[in-house]
């Protein structure tokens, strides 16, 4: 009991007892009857004792006795408190049931009444209370409430409450669910039964954590239903029910987590392993009839492509078994509606030309519908002129000259390939120039320019061939021969091909993976520890998957294949992966898809439905701040890089074209912004080259502006080639690349991941890299974003994700700013931190992990709670604040406002200076904190503030960080 609530009650005892006992020394006076009083108010306890119970022996129920007696009692004996009470409530009793008329006249007199005895029951009673309140037994308060039932209701209150205080303090020092339920139970009005039922939820939440199984989380969930942990008890019995139904793996198991947890985030991961079980029985049974039930009871699978893909090719088989291809065609001609149409006439062109059977293609066109007809005169093309031989495009026009003269697209595609290989004209110099060279790098150039001298001969055929062609390309040949005789890109070549102020080579990535198959499009994780890439196995009907190298102790590690990622019908491929980790932009047969990290491993990706712009949109890229996405599309037969903004909330922007800076006429793929969010690389082959697609960086010249870039340049012969050099990556650190090409040193032709140390002209600006762990208050992995903000400009420019299965974060910041970043997570206050890159000339990497600090133990369990405001920065020796302060103190602002807080501002300072001036310069800088924050609405009356100076200090003050650390303001909350 508190000691200024005992203070006022003996205020009021003694009050009453003054008034009651002037009353009684009065009505002694008057009462000459009254022997008993009469001894008592001389002072003879004994003989008034002994009157009244004389009187009590002849009329047991004479409230007048049995009051005297009550009196002497409580003026003779303090312990026999409970004897009085009990007296003077018996003497009611009979004032009340049994005195007559008679004594009741005589007694008023005195004067003696009902009143009287009341006060008396009120003294003795408040006493007995004060007696309780001084005790911390719970048997004493819970006797005085059963025994002094005639007490005062204030009196009663004081009791109770202090009962129950005395009750929770014991049930906390046991600390147990037990102890709580059993202060409950014998407690229900209590006001700390909302506080114990809490705790009991606490406790009951650790110990659930510990067992982690299935019962206890389910028992946790009904017992608690609305206890402030039952979203994370929720979660962590989807999580185990959900691994329930992984062990049993069957349609029932998946159904039945499905249907009992319709809420949980494994739903969609339940669904897809039911319907691959259920896939998985109609592939071995593999029927028309069969594929035709899965579509009919899975129309909304994440895998009914794949079923109507499988139900195409059996009808096929079926279609197949009795009829010959030229049939076939035949048979498209008649169901044109068919849902497999496009998939059966690609299935029958590939058939077609791989039997060189063009007699059929022939055929074809004269039944196809007109769309179909393209389709076909497309694949003849290409497969004609692959090897960029005049005499096949000769045979092509031959062939197909009737068609092609009522489709001029189809001319404009054969006039752009004959420019391509129109593209020398000075061969001969060059040729001469490399023969007398003695350098690794002259075959495969011999080769190239071979190549072109070659190129430039069938182009003096085709001249002769096309005179009298009625497709209208002759119109071009003036501009061919042009090319012929001045074309930039030779003199281009020429420069790139002499410049010797680079030796560095690029060598083959790791043999455990590059193999005879193709490896393409590397993606190496902004921390450098794992390397995605895609595999494309050449045996037939094999599909291109995802697949991952570990680098562990320096050696990486055999790839692994991402299970979760990869499907048996469809051609998957990594495409970039956050700086954070925890977001995957994948290719997916066509479309840019995004999978995001779960506790359980990635999740199903989903289409980016606003970048997915045109029928073949790739190579797409968050860059590091997420504010972007960077991706090709093909837009009118041209492939050109476009980039897409992201707000804050997720919104993206339409797709805008990046600018003729970087887009030609040609071909720009793969581009790849570095976390320095200015180095961009991407390969093209309309700005000239080594030939094919060549590697190029361009400068982003505005931190703003994403058409702004500075004129791309070719990144030299150590790295590019004849091929096609694309999927080029660079480390985080800006030393190393990685990339993919085709045509290696053997003379092979499969595509396989290189790497190379980068020249100093060509890396990326110098960045730094932050990382640790967020965890909540029972130090397990928390969900949360990270926000980093530019301080000098006040502005949030990037945000970053933990990684649900750990809490690790990993944020990458470019050079030359001073950034703060906080964290966000619902029901946690935004923690914060700081790094100064303004003068960082060297890649750095700081380690950070952050305990959160849970807002309800503020708010429910009015416990103090001290946080250090690590953005809050002051003029050297001065109460002045910075304005890079700003953004920490408006977040501060809004947290107080929004949750009612009080607030102490602690002040601190390290050693330097004396510690007179240290003291009043930290209770300054706290008093300029408090004058901001109330500036910004808080109410002055949550605020207060003290200064430590150099007195607490948390690091030690020999170092400068050390002192840094120490200048400091640090927040109490309390409600």
């Amino acid at each position: 009991m508190h000691p200024s609530v005992l203070s006022s009650m003996m205020s009021r005892l003694s009050i009453i007892l003054f008034i009651f006992i002037t009353t009684i020394d009065v009505s002694l006076g008057q009462s000459t009857s009254t022997k008993a009083y009469s001894l008592a108010e001389k002072g003879d306890f004994k003989k008034s004792t002994e009157k009244a119970n004389g009187i009590l022996d002849k009329d047991p129920h004479n409230a007048l006795a049995k009051f005297s007696l009550s009196w002497v009692l409580e003026q003779t004996e303090p312990t026999q408190t409970q004897q009085a009470y009990e007296l003077a409530c018996e003497a009611l009793d009979d004032f009340l049931a049994s005195s007559t008329d008679k004594q009741k006249a005589a007694w008023s007199e005195l004067p003696f009444s009902k009143y009287k005895i009341i006060s008396l029951i009120e003294v003795l009673a408040q006493k007995a209370s004060i007696q309780a309140l001084g005790s911390n037994h719970e048997g004493i308060c819970t006797a005085f409430l059963q025994l002094y039932t005639k007490a005062t209701p204030t009196d009663r209150s004081f009791v109770e409450q202090h009962l129950y205080t005395i009750a929770f303090e014991s049930a906390t020092s046991i600390g147990s669910s037990e102890a709580y339920s059993s202060f409950i139970s014998a407690h229900p009005l209590a006001p700390q039964v909302t506080k114990a039922y809490e705790l009991i939820a606490e406790i009951d939440f650790s110990n659930a954590q510990q067992l982690n199984t299935f019962e206890n989380w389910k028992s946790y969930i009904n017992e608690h239903p609305n206890a402030s942990y039952s979203t994370e008890a929720k979660e962590m019995l989807h999580v185990l029910a959900f691994e329930k139904a992984l062990e049993e793996h069957e349609v029932w198991a998946y159904d039945a987590f499905i249907n009992t947890y319709p809420e949980a985030l494994q739903i969609k991961e339940a669904k897809l392993n039911r319907d691959r079980i259920e896939y998985d029985l109609a592939s071995q049974i593999n029927t028309i009839n069969g594929w035709k039930h899965f579509i009919h009871t899975h129309p909304e699978s994440v895998i009914i492509e794949e079923a109507h893909h499988q139900l195409g090719e059996l009808r096929y088989l079926k279609f197949t078994e009795h009829n010959s291809i030229d049939g076939m065609w035949g048979l498209l001609n008649e169901h044109p509606n068919s849902v497999n149409y496009s998939l059966l006439v690609d299935y029958l062109i590939e058939l077609s030309l791989s039997n060189k059977n063009d007699d059929l293609l022939l055929q074809a066109l004269q039944i196809v519908p007109e769309s179909s007809i393209l389709i076909i005169l497309n694949s003849a093309l290409d497969h004609y002129s692959w090897q960029g031989e005049a005499s096949n495009l000769e045979d092509y026009l031959d062939r197909y000259k009737s068609y092609l003269f009522d489709y001029p697209g189809m001319s404009q595609k054969a006039n752009e390939r004959l420019e391509t290989y129109a593209s020398s004209n000075t061969y001969n110099d060059f040729l001469s120039e490399l023969q007398n060279r003695d350098s690794e790098f002259d075959p495969s150039y011999l080769k190239f320019l071979q190549s072109y001298k070659s190129y430039n001969w069938h182009l003096d055929e085709f001249h002769s061939l096309m005179n009298d062609n009625p497709m209208g390309v002759g119109k071009y040949l003036d501009d061919v021969q042009e090319l012929k005789i001045n074309n930039p890109w030779i003199d281009e070549l020429h420069t790139l091909f002499n410049d010797q102020s680079n030796t560095r080579k690029a060598k083959s990535f790791s043999s455990i993976v590059n193999s005879e198959n193709s490896e393409i499009t590397p993606v190496p994780s902004a921390n450098g520890k794992h390397l995605y890439y895609c595999l494309h196995k050449d045996s037939e009907r094999v599909y291109e998957d995802i697949y991952r190298t570990d680098l562990i102790n320096g050696a990486w590690q055999a790839p692994v294949p991402i299970s979760e990622l990869n499907t048996s019908l469809k051609n998957e491929a990594p495409l970039n992966i956050s700086s954070d980790g925890t977001e995957m932009i994948m290719f997916n047969s066509g479309s840019i898809q995004v999978s995001k990290k779960t506790t359980a491993g990635w999740g199903e990706s989903e289409a980016i439905d606003e970048i997915n712009i045109s029928d073949w949109n790739a190579d797409a890229q968050m860059v590091s701040t997420k504010e972007a996405i960077i991706f090709a599309s093909r837009i009118n037969e041209d492939i050109n890089l476009f980039v897409a903004l992201k707000d804050h909330n997720g919104i993206i922007s339409e797709p805008m074209n990046m600018g003729a800076v970087l887009n030609t006429t040609g071909t720009e793929r793969s581009p790849f912004l570095h976390p320095d969010m200015k180095s961009l690389y991407f390969s093209s082959d309309g700005h000239g080259g080594f030939g094919g697609r060549d590697v190029f960086v361009s400068k982003r010249l505005h931190d703003s502006c994403w058409t702004c870039w500075s004129k791309p340049v070719n990144m030299g012969k150590q790295i590019n080639s004849i091929a096609h050099d694309w999927g080029f990556k660079i480390t985080t650190d800006g030393q190393k690349a990685y990339f993919s090409k085709s045509g290696n040193d053997d003379g092979t032709y499969d595509a396989d991941i290189y790497e190379i140390t980068l020249p100093e002209e060509m890396r990326p600006d110098l960045v730094a890299t932050v990382e640790g762990y967020v965890l909540d208050r029972y130090s397990q992995p928390l969900k949360a974003k990270i926000i980093w903000e530019d301080l000098e400009a006040n502005e949030i420019i990037g945000e970053a994700n933990t990684d649900p299965s750990n809490g690790h974060y990993f944020i990458v910041l470019p050079t030359s700013k001073m950034y703060g970043y906080f964290v966000d997570s619902e029901g946690y206050y935004p923690v914060s931190a700081s790094v100064d890159l303004r003068e960082q000339n060297k890649f750095i990497t700081v380690d950070e992990d952050v305990d959160m600090v849970y807002v309800e133990d503020v708010l429910l369990g009015g416990q103090e709670v001290s946080i250090p405001i690590n953005n809050i920065f002051f003029e050297n020796g001065s109460k002045e604040l910075l304005t890079i302060s700003n953004a920490e103190l408006e977040r501060l602002a809004s947290f107080i406002l929004e949750h009612q807080l009080g607030v102490m501002l602690s002040g601190h300072t390290d050693n330097v200076g004396t510690e007179e001036s240290n003291q009043i310069l930290s209770e300054q800088r706290a008093l300029s904190v408090k004058n901001v924050l109330i500036g910004l609405g808080c109410p002055e009356s949550l605020l207060d503030t003290q200064g430590f100076g150099e007195a607490l200090p948390v690091k030690d003050n020999t170092t400068a960080k050390g002192r840094q650390t120490n200048r400091r303001v640090v927040l109490t909350f309390s409600k």
